[in-house]
């Protein structure tokens, strides 16, 4: 469910473009944020648990 999270948004980047009036290209950084956010929470987090 977790890592599902991360791809919910790219199927509707057109649409929340559209809806904040900013282009696609910005959009799109919500994609790339959100997948580098959960890599550095894997990298970082995970080790702790060892």
């Amino acid at each position: 469910m977790c890592v599902a999270n991360v791809y919910y948004n790219q199927p509707i980047l057109k649409d929340i473009a559209s809806s904040f009036q900013v282009s696609e290209g910005e959009a799109g950084s919500i994609s790339v944020l959100s997948q580098v956010g959960y890599g550095f929470g894997l990298f970082f987090l995970i080790p702790l648990g060892d």
